[in-house]
């Protein structure tokens, strides 16, 4: 459910899962494919694009351009992204390997850190 959509009320008991409950550490399938694809723009929609690409891989949909657009439908984005939400989506639905490699700007930074503080 779109939060923007649905009063507090409504949802009083239930359980609530947000972005940052996709993944601890910012490396669920999703969320790498998106820095793979280079989704990110302005960020403005991105939480929600990501929250419903989630609910619609969850139930194991067929994935193609069709598919994604319908699912996807209701959630404008101001920067044009969506060729490249399509192939995040379908990369991360293909299970690709290769994005356990992606470096995310979290990991970078925590990265940097501590090579940083090892030094030291």
């Amino acid at each position: 459910m779109r939060s923007c959509l649905l009063p507090i009320a409504a949802v009083a008991g239930k359980r609530i899962t947000t972005i940052e409950g996709l993944s601890k550490d910012g490396r669920h399938l999703l969320q790498l494919a998106w820095v793979a694809e280079d989704v990110p723009q302005c960020g403005y929609c991105q939480s929600g694009q990501l929250m419903q690409a989630a609910s619609f891989l969850k139930d194991k949909p067929t994935v193609n351009d069709e598919t994604i657009t319908a699912a996807m439908s209701g959630n404008i984005c101001r920067c044009g992204t969506y060729s490249r939400i399509r192939k995040a989506i379908k990369r991360a639905a293909s299970g690709d390997g290769a994005l356990a490699a992606v470096e995310t700007p979290a990991c970078a930074a925590a990265c940097s850190f501590l090579a940083t503080n090892e030094e030291a």
